[in-house]
């Protein structure tokens, strides 16, 4: 009787520290999710700004081309 009550009192230890492991597990997660967002967005911001200057760089290309064929 007292060995069933201490087998069932570990397996109860073990289940609680099992379901804390897991909290910290998903807070984890959460906060990996949540810096890979910031880091999505960061990189996609970047992104932007060198297409925008990519533009730019072709936009001088143009200008540059037109005024070879002026002065040809």
């Amino acid at each position: 009787q007292y060995q069933q009550e201490v087998t069932r009192f570990n397996q109860g230890e073990q289940q609680y520290s099992s379901a804390n492991n897991l909290k910290e597990w998903q807070k984890q997660l959460e906060q990996k999710s949540e810096d890979l967002r910031n880091e999505s967005n960061s990189l996609n911001f970047k992104i932007q700004s060198l297409n925008l200057k990519i533009k730019e760089l072709n936009r001088e290309q143009i200008d540059l081309s037109a005024l070879k064929t002026q002065f040809k």
